[in-house]
């Protein structure tokens, strides 16, 4: 069973989580990464020179290279690290109406059941830009 991998179901055997989106659960072995990670390496990226900040960026580009790979040879430098979902959908709702991929006028659809965070980013450019909305 899965939950002997995640720690939080040793305080939360009830536990039934539906809120991934914003903040998903992390198993044991990512929470001992980020432990040891935030414990030895953990530093600026992109903006340092010293050894500590090169570490840190290597294991990201590191990280992204193992990324790509997964999703089937994506180029690593296509991808992009966000905070969490909430924050990509809405740069990636502000990105396609600031290079005017979608336009007065275009239609999003969205589920009746999605989460609040992939309903206001289309709601935003309903007032913002004119596109529609429809929910299905």
């Amino acid at each position: 069973m899965f939950q002997k991998d995640f720690p939080i179901f040793q305080n939360q055997p009830d536990l039934i989580f539906f809120d991934s989106t914003a903040s998903s659960q992390k198993p044991r072995m990512v929470i001992e990464a980020m432990c040891q990670y935030l414990g030895s390496t953990y530093s600026n990226i992109h903006r340092g020179l010293y050894d500590l900040a090169i570490e840190s960026e290597e294991i990201y580009f590191k990280s992204k290279k193992k990324v790509a790979t997964f999703l089937g040879g994506v180029d690593f430098k296509e991808l992009i690290y966000t905070y969490n979902s909430t924050y990509a959908l809405n740069l990636l709702a502000q990105t396609l109406a600031y290079n005017h991929v979608l336009k007065a006028g275009d239609r999003v659809l969205v589920s009746i059941v999605e989460h609040h965070a992939n309903v206001v980013p289309w709601l935003i450019l309903k007032d913002e830009i004119g596109i529609e909305v429809d929910f299905v």
